[in-house]
C-alpha cells in the first residue's frame, strides 16, 4: 500500500507520545537499583528525587523543541512524500502529549 509507512510513522509517533502521561501520573519510569545497597534510604530518596527531577527537565526540554519544530514545520508547509499530508499536526500532538507528561510529573514531584 502507498504511503503506509508514512502512515505508521506519523501515527505512532502520537500513539506512543499518548502513553506518556499516563507513566508520568502512575510514576512508572525506569531506575536501575544496582548501586541501590551501597546507598542509604536517605541517600536513596535524595537520588530518585533527583532522577525525578532531571527527566522531568528532559520532558520540559522534549516538549519545547518538538514545538519549535513543529513551528518550523507548519512554515515550510512540510508535507510526507507520497500522501502529501501535512507533518506538523502529528508533531504538535507529540509536543502536546510531552507538555502534559512534564505538567504530571510536576504534579507528582510536588506531592
Amino acid at each position: 500500500m502507498p504511503g503506509l509507512n508514512e502512515v505508521l510513522a506519523m501515527g505512532l509517533a502520537a500513539t506512543i507520545s499518548s502513553t506518556f502521561p499516563a507513566g508520568a501520573a502512575g510514576r512508572i519510569n525506569l531506575a536501575v537499583d544496582i548501586l541501590a545497597s551501597r546507598f542509604g534510604d536517605r541517600a536513596l530518596l535524595w537520588l530518585r528525587a533527583a532522577g525525578a527531577f532531571f527527566l522531568l527537565i528532559l520532558y520540559v526540554l522534549l516538549a519545547w523543541r518538538f514545538t519549535v519544530y513543529s513551528g518550523e514545520l507548519s512554515r515550510r508547509g512540510v508535507t510526507t512524500v507520497i500522501l502529501q499530508w501535512p507533518q506538523a499536526p502529528f508533531i504538535y500532538v507529540v509536543a502536546f502529549f510531552l507538555g502534559m507528561t512534564a505538567s504530571r510529573m510536576t504534579r507528582s514531584i510536588a506531592s
